[in-house]
């Protein structure tokens, strides 16, 4: 994995990213975030061998993909640790959970980007994922589909979330946080209107972010 004293080997990128994102979590004034949008990944969408149930998972899918223009500014430590990626820190990322890796050097700071190693052979249940982007809990899938489509097994597979962020050389403060994270939203079985009724259905949607930080 490298030595983690020098910043360009994946022990050390992994380590800028974890050491800056805790800054952020600990020191910062306000984060804003200035891009939440989701879009189809893979042209992805599963009903079950049912092409005439292809409006369920399309309906499903509707309630997904958005793209929120209005910034969102969490200020002070509590408000940031919530909604700041990835919301249950980023302590338990290892260099071993990286599959590719860069560092750059851009005038007084190091663009760092991390990839996670998964795919769409191998994906990640969010084990990993969580210490990269916000996963998605079922809650909120719940909340997005509530009184339309109820659901039981869902599973979330995430193929390689990437983290760009761009870290101050002297001070280790992160100034910019972009998040990609493609993945298959997966249910056993979908329930729409309490009417129709479906099994394995699956949608591709990939969640992209991107954050500035304020000190």
């Amino acid at each position: 994995a490298g030595d983690p004293s020098d910043v360009k080997s994946k022990a050390g990128a992994v380590k800028l990213f974890k050491d800056a994102q805790a800054k952020v979590r600990a020191e910062a004034k306000s984060v804003t975030r200035t891009l939440d949008n989701n879009t189809q990944y893979n042209n992805y969408l599963e009903v079950g061998g049912n092409s005439a149930l292809a409006g369920v998972a399309s309906t499903l899918m509707g309630m997904f993909l958005k793209a929120n223009e209005e910034p969102v500014v969490p200020e002070g430590s509590a408000a940031i640790a919530e909604n700041f990626p990835p919301a249950k820190g980023a302590d338990g990322l290892t260099a071993d959970m990286i599959k590719e890796f860069e560092v750059k050097e851009e005038g007084d700071n190091y663009i760092v980007t991390l990839t996670l190693n998964s795919s769409e052979e191998n994906p990640d249940l969010g084990d990993n994922a969580q210490y990269m982007v916000n996963i998605i809990e079922a809650k909120t899938v719940e909340d997005a589909a509530a009184g339309f489509v109820g659901f039981t097994g869902l599973r979330n597979e995430y193929i390689a979330p990437t983290v760009t962020a761009t870290i101050s050389k002297s001070t280790g403060q992160m100034t910019d946080l972009h998040t990609i994270c493609p993945s298959y939203m997966k249910f056993d079985k979908a329930t729409v209107m309490s009417i129709i009724n479906v099994n394995n259905v699956g949608i591709g949607l990939q969640y992209e972010t991107k954050w500035t930080v304020q000190w």
